[in-house]
């Protein structure tokens, strides 16, 4: 992006906010938190579209080829910084310019240029919105910050629904380059701000990644290995929508794994299946289980959501995964992998948790024992 480019950054970023989406207020200033001490900080493009149409960050900045981030700083001085990155991380144009708020206007200038806008900031997120030639482009811009919160709303495992990069609808597959077998994405946010990525087929989780997540202003990061990906997030909705690592902007839609219901608190936690009796006859755990070839030991982990994680493995590496979900009713307890197992009773006493019932027309206790 030249001078021109560099010019409809700014205006984009003063107006970091008219066309804000969750914006509370409206008018000229937008509402919201127009203290000039507000815009101290750098923030990062995400998102943008043009007349109501979502389109590539790229496109509406002009980005130079390789560009795939841009920021914009502005300096408790008054002076700014705009910059543009490479995959690497290294600045490919720097500017520097100045700023200053008058009667909730933003003025900002680059190279003896000025450029004057409203703008209205909603916690660490801001939008701006520019009408040049009857065409009007909206930009969202996130807070480049460190957050601490994990919103309990977005607590839980997530099947990845539909994904959109750029304005473009494309298959889930396609984005996550599913490995063979693979025809769903989970996203499982943790309380403790860890993050999991999972690929399932039929058979259980074929694939998977670590990461971490955090929250906070409406803003969200999400960090796998050194791909750091931030942007805005809606709760419960779910929405999430971020500036990918190859500079895209892409939108998930998320859906809960496990359906509203009741859930025994004493039951959340990782446990390891102990004992196994099949009609008052002691059955090998293992056996019961039908346990990955190799498999010396098992664990299944109940989280507050609704949603369970059964891990096969040989010591401490995993033979095999398998995401289901659970629920309560009383004493009665439910847990669905591949097919249903419905117990007529459930009881935790301290670090053990016995599940009973009839299955196949079989009696069937099951002893597990707290891991955490």
């Amino acid at each position: 992006m030249q001078k021109t480019g560099l010019i409809v950054a700014i205006m984009i970023l003063a107006v970091l906010a008219t066309g804000l989406v969750g914006c509370g207020g409206g008018g000229g200033n937008g509402g919201g938190d127009t203290n000039p001490a507000a815009l101290v900080g750098t923030w990062q493009l995400f998102a943008a579209a043009q007349d109501g149409t979502t389109i590539a960050p790229a496109d509406a900045m002009g980005w130079a080829q390789g560009t795939v981030r841009e920021s914009i700083r502005f300096n408790a001085d008054g002076t700014c910084v705009n910059n543009t990155y490479d995959n690497a991380k290294a600045v490919v144009r720097a500017s520097n310019g100045t700023w200053a708020v008058q009667g909730g206007v933003l003025t900002i200038t680059f190279d003896a240029q000025a450029t004057q806008l409203t703008y209205a900031i909603a916690g660490n997120i801001v939008a701006t919105t520019e009408t040049e030639g009857g065409v009007q482009t909206v930009l969202r811009w996130a807070k480049v910050m460190t957050l601490a919160g994990n919103d309990a709303a977005m607590v839980g495992t997530w099947r990845v629904a539909s994904v959109e990069v750029d304005g473009v609808a494309g298959a889930v597959a396609d984005f996550f380059e599913f490995a063979a077998g693979s025809d769903t994405a989970f996203l499982q946010l943790r309380a403790d701000g860890t993050m999991m990525y999972f690929e399932a087929s039929p058979d259980g989780i074929e694939d998977g990644d670590e990461g971490t997540w955090a929250t906070g202003g409406g803003e969200i990061i999400i960090t796998f290995g050194p791909d750091t990906m931030r942007g805005a997030y809606v709760a419960n909705n779910t929405s999430v929508t971020f500036l990918d690592s190859d500079g895209s902007g892409v939108v998930f839609e998320l859906v809960a794994l496990a359906p509203a219901g009741q859930r025994d608190a004493a039951v959340v936690g990782e446990w390891q299946g102990t004992s196994v009796t099949v009609n008052g006859t002691a059955v090998a755990v293992a056996d019961f289980f039908d346990w990955a070839d190799g498999a010396d030991n098992n664990s299944v982990e109940f989280f507050a959501d609704g949603s369970v994680l059964s891990l096969d493995r040989a010591g401490t590496d995993i033979l095999w995964a398998g995401l289901g979900t659970w629920s309560t009713n009383g004493a009665a307890m439910t847990v669905t992998f591949d097919e249903v197992m419905a117990f007529s009773n459930h009881i935790v006493a301290g670090d053990t948790l016995t599940v009973s019932g009839t299955m196949g027309g079989d009696a069937v206790v099951i002893v597990f024992t707290r891991v955490s």
